[in-house]
């Protein structure tokens, strides 16, 4: 992506991104800069699905904070879905409190397997 972390910098926050290796999107996230904040090794590899997972440190928070920030393509099909599933299960076995935010493109409410 051509936007360099300064054109859109927030004061007091820290920006955390993960761009498409193609021209356009990608995911990001802000984070208040009084936080500890480290990547996670954990990526659910899915063709369909980006993801971004940071490790949130504060002593106000008793215990580590995973936050994950997430973006599923209208496009994609439903079954990235399971992928995606599968790696949070895997996720929430390790750790105890987990965030996870973002736009799936679904409608959950609807019977059928279209977004």
């Amino acid at each position: 992506d051509d936007s360099v972390d300064g054109e859109i910098h927030f004061p007091d926050y820290n920006i955390f991104r993960s761009d498409r290796n193609r021209h356009g999107g990608g995911i990001a996230t802000f984070v208040r800069n009084s936080l500890q904040i480290t990547g996670l090794e954990y990526f659910c590899s899915c063709l369909h699905f980006e993801s971004l997972w940071l490790n949130v440190k504060s002593p106000s928070i008793p215990h580590n904070l995973v936050f994950g920030c997430c973006y599923r393509p209208p496009s994609a099909p439903t079954s990235s879905l399971t992928v995606t599933f599968n790696f949070l299960e895997v996720l929430l076995s390790n750790y105890k409190n987990v965030i996870i935010a973002g736009d799936f493109n679904i409608n959950l409410l609807k019977g059928n397997n279209k977004t």
